[in-house]
């Protein structure tokens, strides 16, 4: 899975940071909210843990 963390610039998206393999697949919104955007690529689950580990992502992205 590779992870793209991105910022929201009015309509732009301003990059922050990428994780992971890339796989040449079309990207998933796994988060939006009026600030950030979080994408994937290959993703194989969708559970609570990982709804939780997203939380987290942002929020530390929220605190620096």
């Amino acid at each position: 899975m590779q992870n793209l963390d991105q910022q929201k610039i009015g309509r732009r998206i301003s990059f922050i940071e990428k994780a992971g393999n890339e796989y040449y697949l079309p990207p998933m919104v796994v988060y939006e909210d009026d600030k950030f955007i979080i994408f994937v690529e290959n993703l194989k689950r969708s559970d609570e843990e990982f709804k939780k580990l997203i939380q987290e992502v942002v929020d530390c992205v929220r605190n620096n």
